[in-house]
């Protein structure tokens, strides 16, 4: 949790010289790019709205930032400059940039927002019914529950059944 408080520029958003050596010829800096552009603009024109703030970053770390899954074995927390630099992370990842990004700006500096550990249950699509729980990370706000991995939008604290907190940290 030491990298929630860091704050994210577009300087964050250059590839590192390694990186572009590697991924020149590959669509790799093509989709970076596309990414980092849109990402530009964000920051050069935030919304003076907290809550219009907070769903443009949604949204844009849930299109730009792949989820990937870590092993069983192995539970790395990655800095938000590290997720940006890959673009790719777990869930712990994804809420760290995203309250990296919220923070960075005037608009989100003041949001209360708590980050939530806990068990995500998981439902059969056909029948509905509950099939168990994986671990999870997530953000709550005053807009509802904000999970880049499952959706681009603030999930409504109505329709928040799914989510079960063990651990909170208001940051």
């Amino acid at each position: 949790m030491t990298y929630l408080s860091s704050k994210l520029t577009p300087d964050h958003i250059a590839p590192h010289p390694a990186l572009y050596a590697n991924f020149r010829s590959s669509g790799f800096l093509a989709w970076f790019y596309s990414g980092a552009r849109p990402l530009r603009r964000l920051f050069a024109n935030p919304p003076a709205n907290p809550n219009a703030w907070i769903e443009a970053c949604l949204w844009w770390v849930s299109q730009y930032i792949i989820p990937v899954a870590e092993p069983p074995t192995r539970n790395l927390w990655q800095t938000p400059a590290e997720t940006l630099r890959l673009g790719e992370g777990d869930c712990e990842d994804l809420a760290c940039l995203l309250v990296s990004m919220i923070r960075s700006d005037p608009a989100g500096a003041n949001v209360p927002l708590t980050v939530c550990m806990g068990h995500l249950r998981r439902r059969d699509p056909n029948t509905l019914a509950w099939l168990g729980f994986r671990l999870h990370v997530w953000i709550r706000s005053d807009l509802g529950i904000l999970d880049p991995i499952h959706s681009a939008r603030p999930i409504h604290p109505y329709d928040t059944d799914a989510y079960h907190s063990t651990e909170e940290a208001r940051v």
